[in-house]
């Protein structure tokens, strides 16, 4: 591995630079997701074509830090949301955590959420 190729390393864990554009686009794309935007609404609040934010989501596009500053404020996350986890794990939210999420997001009673909440993190 060259050290162009490399972004950070850990003592457990050397990350590509393109494992990091795979990361970051996967945390793009959850974002949104849980924030129930469209590709289409999401494309219009950067000012970008809707095939410009899916080449952001799946990795075939270099996002700049600016245009990542820019997702961070129209979905309402701190930036470090998009590279928190990088070097611990390859693995992000699959689609079954995905769908959990955005189910306990759709309880409209917060006493039924409050509880569900105090279940989950007995466990």
């Amino acid at each position: 591995m060259s050290e162009k190729d490399v972004v950070a390393k850990t003592p457990n864990r050397i990350v590509s630079a393109s494992e990091a554009m795979i990361f970051v686009a996967k945390r793009i794309k959850t974002a949104r997701c849980i924030k129930k935007m469209t590709m289409s609404n999401m494309a219009a609040n950067l000012g970008i074509t809707r095939k410009q934010l899916q080449n952001y989501e799946t990795a075939q596009s270099n996002i700049t830090v600016a245009r990542l500053w820019q997702i961070s404020k129209i979905l309402d996350v701190d930036t470090s949301f998009f590279v928190e986890g990088l070097n611990a794990s390859k693995q992000l939210l699959s689609d079954d955590d995905l769908e959990v999420i955005r189910a306990f997001g759709k309880i409209k009673d917060t006493k039924v959420k409050e509880t569900l909440w105090g279940i989950i993190k007995a466990i």
